[in-house]
């Protein structure tokens, strides 16, 4: 449990870091001024700013004024080519697209009005096929260089039809141990973009100790369900 706590840690701290990085794209800061922000040492914020130059997901640039006495520090800023990822929406009206960079910045995008009739799933997909590989001839990229893709569609799922087993009962021990592993990860850190990962990351933590009860992994499911 120790080994995976401090995994959490160094992974929210390297989020935390290149979040600052991003979000003062078009300022001057350096490591020294993350440092500052974060209240870490100069030690750790350096070699978390190393991995993310490795990673091409940071750059280094100008020298930056600072208030020491010294060595100027070395600015950084997003890497706009680090990583490349495409974002798909879906409504009752349109279906839309669009490729970004990793400053944010929409390099293409394309929408598709929708007729006023029910579509089936393999349509709509064939829509997002035919944009994305619309998309790919307008971007100065090639098309293995866009990482992810993202969809959000409007509409509420409900979970309890995708079960097995409906009628399951939840166990004491499972309800315990979803309590106990939800304290602990989910208020780990108080920044709002890092919500989703931490339940992701408990729902992976349930399943790894899940296991040792001996639960199929449909049992598993039907049971964080309930």
């Amino acid at each position: 449990m120790q080994s995976q706590n401090q995994q959490n840690i160094k992974f929210n701290n390297t989020k935390l870091v290149l979040k600052i990085i991003k979000d003062n794209y078009n300022a001057d800061i350096s490591r020294a001024d993350i440092a500052k922000i974060t209240h870490m040492s100069a030690t750790s914020i350096s070699r978390i700013v190393d991995i993310l130059i490795s990673e091409s997901l940071v750059k280094e640039g100008a020298y930056v004024n600072s208030d020491r006495v010294g060595r100027k520090g070395t600015g950084l800023k997003a890497n706009d080519d680090g990583l490349i990822t495409a974002g798909v929406s879906i409504d009752s009206d349109n279906v839309s697209m669009c490729i970004m960079d990793f400053s944010d910045r929409i390099i293409a995008s394309r929408t598709i009005a929708l007729e006023y009739r029910p579509y089936e799933p393999e349509e709509i997909l064939n829509l997002i096929g035919s944009m994305y590989r619309f998309l790919c001839l307008e971007i100065p990229y090639a098309k293995e260089q866009i990482e992810s893709v993202g969809i959000s569609c409007i509409g509420n799922i409900d979970y309890k039809m995708l079960m097995e087993n409906p009628e399951i009962i939840c166990t004491k021990e499972v309800s315990n141990l979803y309590d106990m592993l939800n304290k602990q990860y989910r208020y780990m850190i108080n920044m709002k973009d890092e919500y989703i990962d931490n339940l992701r990351y408990v729902a992976c933590k349930i399943r790894e100790e899940f296991d040792e009860f001996g639960y199929s992994s449909e049992t598993i499911s039907d049971m964080l369900v309930e």
